[in-house]
């Protein structure tokens, strides 16, 4: 049975996680997902720079502890995002996003710029203004080429969804008690052969030899895009 609902403010309270243990200060429930998981979206941790990120955990008090009966809810439609802040079911704060006419609507960059505004926090956007030769966004790393964006890989999920380079991917394993699939860990796809690892036990994922599943698709990825933890970054050949 899930714990929290979608807008809770939670911390962690836990060892388990890499990132979202104790040192996360404060995190937004941002969906509800099967299998008594949920996505957050860390909003204050001891290290700043995972503040920002997403991340798809256990829905449990047993990890994660309710800071607050503020709620936070999130409405869009195609041009506009907005973000209201609701303390004892009366609105405190407010913020708003619009759509740039020559941009597409995506769903995640709206979210990241109401919260960054409903919370004071700087956002910096990137400038796609000059010309580019190559119009196929690239991961890169370092000045590398990895590969181009969405290109299909000679790879499945567990559930033999195909996988393509940019796709973000989470290790599973069976938890002892329940029986329930979690998710230990979290990866980027750049190659046939590589994930880059960027969340969980390297080392306990790699020796068990874990199953993995699409989380999340290349194609939310835009220009500018940096995969948490890593200097890996979508952008255009120079």
């Amino acid at each position: 049975m899930n714990t929290f609902k979608k807008g809770d403010i939670i911390k962690g309270i836990n060892k388990r996680y890499l990132h979202t243990n104790k040192d996360m200060k404060k995190a937004i429930v941002t969906d509800i997902l099967s299998g008594n998981m949920m996505k957050i979206k860390i909003l204050d941790h001891e290290n700043k720079n995972t503040i920002g990120h997403f991340f798809t955990v256990d829905n449990t008090d047993q990890f994660f502890e309710l800071i607050s009966n503020k709620e936070i809810h999130i409405t869009f439609d195609d041009t506009t995002t907005i973000a209201i802040l609701k303390e004892n079911g009366k609105v405190v704060k407010r913020s708003e996003a619009k759509l740039h006419p020559d941009d597409t609507f995506d769903f995640e960059t709206g979210v990241n710029v109401v919260m960054d505004r409903l919370f004071n926090r700087e956002n910096k956007s990137t400038d796609t203004s000059a010309p580019v030769a190559d119009k196929h966004l690239h991961l890169k790393i370092n000045g590398k080429d990895l590969g181009v964006l969405g290109s299909p890989v000679n790879k499945t999920d567990v559930f033999g969804e195909q996988l393509h380079v940019g796709d973000t991917v989470q290790y599973l394993e069976k938890d002892t008690t329940s029986g329930d699939l979690i998710s230990v860990g979290n990866a980027v796809v750049i190659s046939n052969e590589e994930l880059v690892l960027f969340n969980g036990d390297k080392e306990n994922i790699q020796r068990r030899n874990l199953p993995f599943m699409l989380s999340e698709s290349y194609t939310k990825r835009k220009l500018g895009h940096r995969y948490p933890y890593t200097d890996i970054c979508v952008g255009y050949l120079a």
